[in-house]
């Protein structure tokens, strides 16, 4: 899996400035600790980074793989070359460049017919291409 914010939400958020008050309140409560009545919002959230360590650093997609019998791995930062479907997509973008006609109402179908194309074989090939890649 790679870092993509949509692969990474957290179960247990921190609060950011574009939480109201009495939610970092809240936040803060759920994490035993105790604060004097009478805080500025900017106090919470400094709370708020000084207890961020305790959060629970659980995402949401492990959970769900979990709950499935799967586990996931994460990529590194900014190395895409070890994910698969990265060779997959260029597939299929290839697959609609070369049949684009510019027609909206082609698009759709011709979505579908690239995806269609893309193989058991084809996920094999970019799987091995990828463990050579980071074997080195």
């Amino acid at each position: 899996m790679d870092n993509a914010s949509y692969h990474s939400r957290k179960i247990d958020k921190s609060p950011t400035t574009a939480t109201k008050k009495a939610e970092i309140r809240e936040w803060l409560e759920k994490k035993g600790v105790t604060m004097p009545d009478g805080l500025l919002k900017m106090q919470l959230l400094h709370l708020v980074t000084r207890h961020i360590a305790a959060v629970d650093t659980n995402y949401i997609i492990d959970k769900m793989a979990s709950e499935h019998g799967y586990g996931v791995v994460r990529l590194p930062t900014y190395h895409c070359q070890y994910n698969p479907i990265e060779l997959i997509w260029a597939q299929v973008k290839g697959y609609m460049s070369k049949r684009n006609t510019f027609r909206i109402a082609d698009l759709k179908p011709l979505v579908h017919e690239s995806l269609n194309n893309v193989t058991a074989d084809n996920w094999k090939t970019c799987w091995e291409a990828r463990r050579k890649t980071a074997r080195g």
